[in-house]
């Protein structure tokens, strides 16, 4: 493999993701178009919030009209309306950020994450992983990949519990939210039709967004439902590996959007082994992982060995399998980042 490289974004840049995390972080859920309403059933009153997604607006019951409620309510309203001027200024860092050399995305895949973000997935614990989260870990990072490692028309979403979704608005609907950023969204028919699907395309295009979850303990087969999002995902081994230890990202796009992704020294060592249990035919897709793999750990070497460290100690709790189909990749990186990475699990044999 030859070497692959980065560069180091400016200060600039990294001031603006930074500033726009912890914006973002602080700012309300961000639906569009929030408002509050009673409705007054069998004589007594009771409160609902309305807001706006896509172009569909939806209402959720909140509680009786009682003092807390009403409090609780006033808190929220004051919240959105002092979100006024930071949204105004995330916009800003946005322009910023862009300006100085973070990646952004297109503008369909920015509006399809955005109606994820706005239906509560991400605050359900839901996990941006693929391709497009080695896009945003290089924005983390303060770098640009210096090829286009990680340009794809996938977008994979893993969620972490497969038994129960919580959600800050009842339940999801997957499909509908998707349908909202764009009405050609429909639903792949799996190889074997009696299996529901677990990813979703829009019509004449390219886009596609899968939904995973982790394997755990005997092999499941088909897919596996979760009644919070009314959708299936296919079940992945190891993916609760990355899944355990993920982050509050931002992607630079409108005022931000807030998601997760994985840690980024685990999710280099998730792609070794990744690229280790793709079939054959996968071939080029096991190439990335491994490119990928090497850009993040190359990053990380420089500026932050120690996370690499941490990430190999909870390889090991993953047992013997993972660990060998990860050094067994391993030995396709770069000279330097394969010895670092050698380095970092000799150390943890001692």
């Amino acid at each position: 493999m030859e070497m692959t490289q980065y560069q180091t974004l400016p200060t600039s840049a990294q001031v603006a993701y930074a500033d726009l995390l912890t914006s973002l972080i602080a700012a309300p859920f961000p639906g569009k178009g929030i408002s509050y309403f009673t409705r007054t059933v069998k004589g007594k009153k009771y409160w609902y919030i309305q807001y706006t997604i896509g172009g569909s607006k939806r209402s959720h019951y909140i509680g009786p009209d009682n003092e807390q409620n009403r409090e609780l309510i006033n808190k929220a309203k004051q919240l959105l309306e002092n979100d006024i001027p930071d949204k105004k200024d995330r916009q800003r860092l946005v322009s910023t950020g862009l300006a100085a050399g973070l990646k952004a995305s297109s503008i369909t895949e920015a509006r399809v994450m955005q109606a994820l973000v706005q239906s509560g997935l991400f605050e359900a614990g839901s996990v941006l992983v693929g391709s497009h989260a080695f896009i945003t870990i290089g924005n983390m990072l303060g770098v640009n990949w210096t090829n286009d490692a990680g340009r794809t028309e996938d977008i994979d979403i893993a969620q972490g519990n497969p038994i129960v979704v919580a959600t800050p608005n009842d339940e999801i609907n997957l499909i509908e939210k998707l349908r909202d950023a764009d009405r050609g969204f429909f639903q792949v028919p799996a190889l074997n039709r009696k299996d529901p699907s677990t990813s979703f395309k829009i019509r004449n295009q390219k886009l596609s967004v899968s939904l995973l979850s982790p394997e755990i303990g005997k092999p499941k087969k088909g897919a596996v439902f979760i009644p919070g999002l009314n959708v299936a995902t296919e079940p992945v081994l190891f993916l609760d590996y990355i899944i355990d230890d993920s982050q509050l990202a931002a992607i630079p796009v409108g005022a931000g959007l807030l998601i997760r992704v994985p840690n980024p020294a685990r999710f280099a060592l998730h792609k070794l082994v990744v690229s280790q249990r793709r079939p054959v035919a996968m071939a080029a897709k096991s190439r990335k992982d491994i490119l990928q793999a090497n850009l993040v750990l190359d990053v990380l070497k420089d500026l932050r060995p120690g996370d690499v460290v941490v990430a190999a100690e909870a390889a090991h709790e993953m047992g013997s399998k993972f660990i060998q189909q990860l050094k067994k990749s391993s030995k396709l990186l770069d000279k330097e980042v394969y010895n670092f990475l050698k380095e970092v699990f000799d150390e943890h044999k001692k």
